[in-house]
Parts: structure tokens; C-alpha cells; sequence
């Protein structure tokens, strides 16, 4: 009787312990962009708090002057929380080491290397696009997850990205092998690629100068015919065919292939595993 009990107590706790793991990693509806839960991400990056349901940190950044980690979250307005950043960058520089996951699969974006973190504090002074923070991109930095995109299947990948040369190609968000979502070579659409350019963002309307905001999504549909089509600032490009699908599940931001780093401001950057109607990516953008 007594092995009894000890065997039913431990598979108790066993049960218990996977349901402890089902729900640490269980989805959250990014219900304050205005998404439901049909919806939800599969990754979920950004400098505002984008679920009510999360309760992590937006980022953890290193500091210039010692190398010191710390966890930066949000303000009670959902905005980062630049006291708690300055407070703790002081003076010197701070560069993002982990850009955390909000869509509770937790596939925190990371990059370990002091050379190829993005910056989100200059000299005391927080990194800013549109007058918000935004993360810094110098062509030669990069965050990286080892899994979390979409594969052989449907997505929509989303980012808000203030480009700051056209002198180079740029990755906005890519992978270590055949999807890129990117800007290639000077001009500032953007474009989607599966082992080759398929689908191009419209002409209008940042083609013009730099120095402006664009809310870029891409769309895949997997069947039947591999289309992807490219929206900025809500306005739609052609529709494309692709020769193939995208089959490498990591996650790049801000590069692709550890290369093609974009030069700008990411302020978010998104991943869905469904293909959005234009009615949700007006949400989006």
C-alpha cells in the first residue's frame, strides 16, 4: 500500500508539472494592438506591451561601461519603460542582449555577441524613432531565435521599420536559411523571399526618402499556389508566386543568413503562422 501511494503521488506530480508547462507556454492574444485570439502570434517582438495577458519584460539590455545585464519592462501606460532604461544605462550605451518573446511561446530573440547588438541607448541619450524608442540596427547587427517560424504552411509576418540608407540590401526579419523579409539593394520596398524574390511591397508610398515610418506585412498562403503579397502602411503590392515554400523555422531580426543586416530603427517585428485578410493587417498598420 505504501508503494502504492508513492507511485500515485508522484504521478500527481507529474500531471501537475505538465500542466504547469502547458500553461507557462501557453498563447497570449495581443489584444491591446487590437488582435483577438484568432490572431494570436507565434512570435511576438516590441517596445510597447502588446497582450494584456503577458507579464514579462520587453527586453534585457547590456550596459556599455561594464557589460552589466538588465531586464527593462514596461510603464503602466504599456510604453517601455525608459526611467527604469535610463536609470540604469546612466550615461554610457545600451545595447538590447534579449528581445523577449510576448506571444507566450517564449522564443526569445538573442544575440550574445557585444559587436552585434542592436543599440537602444546612445551616450544617456534612448534610441528613437517617431519620437518613440526604437532599436538601432548598424548593418552589423542581429537578434536570433533557433525556431518559432512557420513552416511549409500559411504566415504573416509584420514590422515597423524606419530604414536609414538605401546604400545596402537590408533584412527586416530573415532566417539562417530560405525566408527573408527584406529590402533588397536601394530602393525602399520591401520584398519576400523563398530561396528568390516572389513578392514586391508597393511602389508607393516610402519610396521616395528616408527617414520615414513604414509598417511593412507580408503574407504567405501556402495552397495552392505558394502566393505572398506585400502591404506597407496598409497599401497592398502585386500578388506573387512562389517557386517554393519556406522550410527553415529560426528567426532572424534586423538580418538573415547572420547577413544582410538592415541599417535603421525596428521598433516590432511579428510573426503569425495564418496568412491575414486586409481587413487584419489594417489593424496591423
Amino acid at each position: 500500500m505504501k508503494g502504492f501511494r508513492c507511485h500515485l503521488g508522484f504521478l500527481v506530480f507529474f500531471i501537475l508539472m505538465l500542466l504547469s508547462v502547458q500553461q507557462g507556454f501557453s498563447q497570449n492574444t495581443l489584444d491591446n494592438v487590437g488582435l483577438s485570439s484568432t490572431s494570436s502570434a507565434k512570435a511576438a517582438y516590441s517596445l510597447r506591451k502588446l497582450s494584456s495577458s503577458y507579464s514579462g519584460n520587453s527586453i534585457r539590455v547590456r550596459r556599455s561601461s561594464d557589460n552589466t545585464l538588465s531586464d527593462i519592462g514596461f510603464d503602466g501606460s504599456g510604453h517601455l519603460d525608459t526611467t527604469a532604461l535610463k536609470t540604469f544605462v546612466g550615461a554610457n550605451s545600451g545595447y538590447i542582449h534579449t528581445w523577449y518573446d510576448q506571444s507566450g511561446y517564449v522564443f526569445n530573440a538573442v544575440n550574445s555577441n557585444t559587436n552585434q547588438q542592436p543599440r537602444i541607448v546612445l551616450s544617456g541619450v534612448i534610441d528613437r524613432s517617431n519620437g518613440l524608442p526604437s532599436a538601432y540596427f548598424d548593418g552589423g547587427d542581429n537578434l536570433y531565435s533557433a525556431t518559432g517560424f512557420p513552416t511549409s504552411a500559411d504566415y504573416t509576418i509584420s514590422a515597423i521599420v524606419e530604414r536609414a540608407t538605401t546604400a545596402n540590401s537590408g533584412s527586416i526579419i530573415g532566417s539562417a536559411g530560405n525566408h527573408i523579409f527584406w529590402f533588397n539593394g536601394g530602393g525602399l520596398q520591401p520584398y519576400l523571399f523563398h530561396q528568390g524574390n516572389f513578392a514586391a511591397g508597393p511602389a508607393s508610398p516610402l519610396t521616395a526618402t528616408l527617414g520615414q515610418i513604414g509598417v511593412h506585412t507580408g503574407t504567405f498562403v501556402q495552397s495552392p499556389s505558394k502566393t505572398g503579397t506585400v502591404y506597407t502602411n496598409g497599401i497592398a503590392g502585386a500578388i506573387a508566386n512562389a517557386s517554393n515554400s519556406n522550410t527553415d523555422a529560426s528567426i532572424y531580426v534586423g538580418a538573415s543568413h547572420g547577413a544582410n543586416q538592415i541599417v535603421g530603427y525596428i521598433s516590432e517585428a511579428l510573426v503569425f503562422p495564418t496568412a491575414f485578410a486586409a481587413l487584419t493587417i489594417d489593424t496591423l498598420e
